[in-house]
């Protein structure tokens, strides 16, 4: 697991150190409304728009009790293929060692898992292993990345497609970005 873990969203949140989502309140409140419907969810959109600020967000309002009622109890943990991948010696050892890392994880019911670049599944041709994986997991799986990519992970294999929701991110107009902004400001 500590090959690809990024981050302990719960630890962090704990702590108060994650990013928050400020000013998206309904999109957060529809993602967990989605979540608690045992809803798997990828989020989709260009580079900065949010995504990871939304699970995020997610992970802290769940700490305060007031999250996704699925996430009580539960360590939301943040978890890259690239950052897993890069600790091989050898490309063509990451289909192994991701099966490796699914079957540690899927028996674990006390875990939410974020996949924060869920695209990386098409690169690294690992889409069936996921497929199986969200079929026998039992907890709730986040991802975040880009829409195209996203898209052709979840037409090729569309039981895969079956375990998720689609959530597009857009990139917030230059009214919601100023009330982003002071809203951030206050935080500080």
């Amino acid at each position: 697991l500590e090959r690809w873990l990024d981050l302990d969203l719960s630890a962090k949140a704990a702590a108060g150190e994650l990013s928050r989502a400020h000013c998206r309140d309904a999109l957060v409140d529809r993602l967990s409304d989605l979540l608690d419907l045992k809803r798997n969810l990828v989020l989709t959109g260009e580079a900065g728009v949010g995504k990871t600020a939304l699970v995020h967000e997610l992970a802290a309002r769940a700490h305060e009790g007031r999250g996704p009622t699925c996430f009580e109890g539960k360590r939301v943990l943040q978890l890259s293929l690239a950052r897993g991948a890069s600790t091989l010696k050898k490309p063509k050892q990451v289909g192994s060692a991701f099966r490796q890392l699914l079957k540690d994880l899927v028996d674990r019911d006390d875990l939410v898992l974020f996949l924060s670049d869920f695209d990386r599944v098409y690169r690294h041709d690992l889409e069936s292993q996921l497929q199986a994986f969200c079929y026998a997991f039992r907890g709730r799986i986040l991802g975040e990345g880009k829409p195209g990519t996203v898209r052709t992970i979840l037409e090729w294999f569309p039981r895969l497609g079956r375990k998720f929701t689609t959530i597009p991110v857009e990139e917030p107009t230059g009214e919601r970005v100023s009330s982003i902004l002071a809203a951030w400001a206050e935080a500080q």
